[in-house]
């Protein structure tokens, strides 16, 4: 009876540790996991992105399921003596990032996997330019710098068909209406490129 409930401790953690760390890795560019259709979303990305040590990615060995803002990993082929298992509170244990703090460059996807730059950033620079105004908008492309701080940066995401406001940072009540105008033409902008791309994240910044 003992042998029949002991458990893996060491390996445990060895896979908690790594769906941490792909957990990580998914928040830099991807939603939240607080839903059965987020969840899936991440399983999406697991399956286009298999770079992991110990292989706890692979489908054939585990099982992931998501239960109550939890992820529950185990191990497909269970034998008699142990059992390796661990469970992640996506709440507790999953810090959830502030994109506006990092991301400092147009970010284009493709069935989850990151693409080379094209040219997007320089037309989507040039269109905002010409129908927003010349003076008050660019692309955000700033290394990180002590200036960073203190910038008006909005980050966008474009994903199935639409862009959407992720966040903003340092954006006046009176910048408002600037946001909404930068919001229509860079939507317009990016559906009329039609690229073969299904997601992307565009920092904009307003230039005092």
């Amino acid at each position: 009876m003992f042998f029949l409930s002991c458990k893996d401790n060491k390996n445990s953690e060895l896979l908690q540790t790594d769906y941490l760390w792909q957990l990580q890795s998914y928040y830099k560019n991807y939603d939240k996991i607080n839903s059965k259709e987020t969840f899936e979303d991440f399983l999406k990305y697991l399956n286009s992105n298999r770079q992991n040590h110990f292989n706890v990615t692979n489908s054939e060995n585990f099982i992931v399921e998501y239960h109550n803002n939890e992820l529950v990993i185990s191990a497909k082929d269970q034998n008699a003596f142990k059992k390796i298992e661990t469970k992640i509170n996506l709440n507790a244990d999953v810090p959830f990032p502030n994109k506006c703090d990092y991301v400092n460059e147009v970010r284009i996807f493709r069935n989850y996997k990151r693409l080379p730059k094209d040219n997007l950033t320089n037309e989507a620079e040039n269109h905002l330019k010409n129908n927003v105004d010349s003076t008050k908008v660019a692309i955000y492309f700033n290394p990180s710098n002590k200036e960073n701080s203190i910038k008006k940066v909005i980050l966008f995401k474009y994903r199935e068909g639409k862009a959407s406001i992720v966040c903003k940072k340092n954006i006046a009540k009176n910048d408002h209406t600037l946001v909404e105008k930068i919001h229509t033409h860079l939507e317009e902008f990016i559906i009329s490129k039609n690229r073969n791309f299904d997601y992307a994240l565009i920092p904009v910044e307003i230039i005092n």
